[in-house]
């Protein structure tokens, strides 16, 4: 019987460890290789799938060009007030004259004019 503190038993064993340990490695990385590959297949076919189904619906749209002639419709307010009016003293001064240009408005003024008619 050989003895267990020869060294050539030790190293035919760290030999053999190192052997199976890179076959190890070597399958793994075989493997992983493999499933990456496989992968890569469904994505291709997904592409492909995805693409084709793209192509027949664009294929399929046809364009229509058409003149509206229907009436215009206006709606018309005839009581219109601006109660979240929010200018500033110099924006509510021009508005107030676009709105009556006839007439002159002071920055003390905090209202819109009270007007029915539209102007002219």
């Amino acid at each position: 019987m050989p003895s267990l503190l020869n060294p050539s038993l030790w190293l035919a064993g760290l030999l053999l460890l190192a052997g199976v340990f890179s076959t190890g490695v070597v399958t793994g990385t075989k493997w992983s290789e493999g499933r990456q590959a496989v992968e890569n297949n469904h994505v291709a076919e997904a592409v492909d799938a995805a693409t084709s189904v793209s192509a027949e619906a664009i294929g399929s749209l046809k364009i229509k060009n058409t003149t509206i002639t229907n009436e215009v419709q206006h709606e018309v307010r005839t009581s219109t007030i601006y109660s979240d009016c929010k200018l500033t003293d110099r924006g509510l001064q021009l508005a107030n004259q676009a709105l009556d240009p006839g007439r002159t408005f002071s920055l003390g003024e905090s209202k819109l004019p009270n007007k029915t008619d539209p102007p002219k």
